[in-house]
């Protein structure tokens, strides 16, 4: 506790100058941080406990040789000014937190919560990445700081962001530490779940929807009582390659992405002469259609969801760590 007695200490700007605190931080550069015990006990249990001690917590002589001139007693800490002043400013309500500008300021945020044991800080964090861009960005990441803050909205949404994503861009991360193993089964049987269904929607709307006559019987070729058919070998393997893709990329936008528009030019001798002059237009409404379809019903993912081998999935997004809603 007696580091930094021995170099001259410089006190921090507003508002971490106040001459009423009755405590002070001292950073490793030597700058003090004048601040409330009330505050960083009711903050941080690991401020809360170590001010409980008799020589922390006492003002003035009885504070011992480590104290202010103004007899606050002085507690050491690890960070440099920038840490500190970061760390209060995330506690102090007369102060406007940090921006988050990249996701190197909210790893060392969430690490000096979860150093000096601040929830209120980690809930306070997450609460801001629900509506930045770091979800789509760092989804596996923002999940776990959802499920540490038991943000249910958060985990949603990033839940969602890694499904759409495709399980293949789930690179490890150092956050998956803070998690049980459970939490990321989780996540991924979510994704399961809507990869699934995906492929189901694709699969119904190809062979029983609305669509498929409209390909397959028209004037042309073979003839079955009285109604001309195509074969519709070209529809099968458009079809084919649609739900494959949906399967790793389970969105709505999957579909309607550049290898799902059909051009005449570019498909030559793929589809019969009748098909040809109608696939262009009907496949361009087809995917408009399957893509609204898609995203309404993969919002609807739950724990009735069921994979096509009848196992139901236990995971559901209403449901996340210790609590249940």
């Amino acid at each position: 506790m007696t580091r930094n007695e021995t170099t001259q200490s410089r006190l921090a700007t507003a508002p971490f100058d106040d001459e009423a605190a009755d405590v002070v931080l001292r950073s490793s550069d030597g700058v003090d941080f004048r601040v409330y015990k009330v505050l960083l006990s009711l903050v941080s249990s690991f401020f809360r406990d170590m001010l409980a001690l008799p020589h922390v917590g006492q003002r003035a002589s009885d504070a011992g040789d480590h104290a202010d001139c103004g007899g606050r007693p002085i507690i050491d800490v690890e960070e440099d000014a920038n840490g500190v002043e970061k760390l209060l400013r995330w506690c102090d309500p007369r102060c406007t937190p940090p921006t988050l500008e990249s996701w190197e300021d909210v790893q060392s945020t969430t690490q000096l919560s979860i150093k000096y044991d601040a929830p209120t800080i980690y809930r306070r964090v997450s609460e801001c990445l629900r509506h930045s861009s770091f979800v789509h960005q760092y989804p596996i990441q923002v999940y776990v700081v959802a499920v540490r803050a038991n943000n249910i909205q958060l985990a949603r949404a990033a839940a969602r962001e890694a499904s759409c994503l495709g399980i293949a861009t789930w690179a490890a991360c150092s956050e998956l530490a803070y998690i049980p193993a459970s939490e990321f089964q989780r996540l991924l049987r979510y994704h399961l779940a809507r990869s699934a269904r995906a492929v189901e929607i694709v699969e119904k709307w190809a062979k029983s929807g609305a669509w498929a006559p409209r390909f397959w019987i028209h004037n042309g070729h073979s003839s079955v009582g009285g109604v001309h058919l195509c074969r519709g070998e070209w529809w099968r393997e458009y079809i084919q390659k649609m739900r494959a893709h949906v399967e790793k990329y389970p969105k709505g936008s999957a579909v309607q992405e550049p290898g799902f528009l059909l051009v005449s030019s570019s498909h030559d001798n793929w589809w019969c002469p009748n098909c040809d002059g109608r696939a262009e237009a009907h496949t361009a409404r087809f995917i408009i259609d399957l893509a609204k379809e898609l995203d309404k019903e993969l919002d609807k993912v739950s724990s009735d969801t069921r994979l096509e081998n009848g196992y139901i999935l236990t995971f559901s997004l209403t449901c996340i760590g210790r609590t249940e809603f």
